[in-house]
């Protein structure tokens, strides 16, 4: 007896169709997308790659961040070393409907050791006197 493989599923709700687009709807989006075009929505290749720049330096700080605060915390260097935060792009970014000049949100997850008030007066002066950093909200 032959098991049928079942497609996987996204989500908790089955999708409403699994139909391909119409002719119709093919027409739309290559309409939709030509005025998305012609209105500048899209970022250059240029521009996309500069956020991934900038989200590579933003994790590199972050790093360093959680190096720093261990140390202030008394624990050793390599402990130190060990301990790290990680960077996660959310919003408009992460959901790849951004625009240009749009921001980058981000959340910040750290170990225990690193507090909020630790964000605000170690990792923010640090973001702040970052080379080419000039608007922090």
């Amino acid at each position: 007896m032959a098991t049928q493989e079942r497609p996987p599923q996204w989500g908790i709700t089955n999708p409403i169709s699994m139909n391909g687009p119409s002719p119709k709807e093919e027409a739309l989006t290559k309409s939709l997308m030509e005025e998305l075009r012609r209105q500048n929505t899209f970022e250059d290749e240029e521009k996309i790659k500069n956020r991934e720049v900038v989200l590579g330096r933003i994790s590199a700080l972050v790093k360093n961040f959680v190096f720093t605060v261990a140390k202030l915390r008394g624990m050793w260097d390599a402990v130190a070393r060990l301990s790290s935060g990680k960077i996660f792009p959310f919003g408009s970014y992460r959901l790849g409907v951004h625009g240009p000049g749009d921001d980058i949100d981000c959340l910040l997850v750290v170990p225990k050791h690193v507090s909020r008030d630790d964000f605000f007066t170690t990792f923010l002066p640090m973001l702040q006197e970052t080379e080419g950093v000039t608007e922090v909200t």
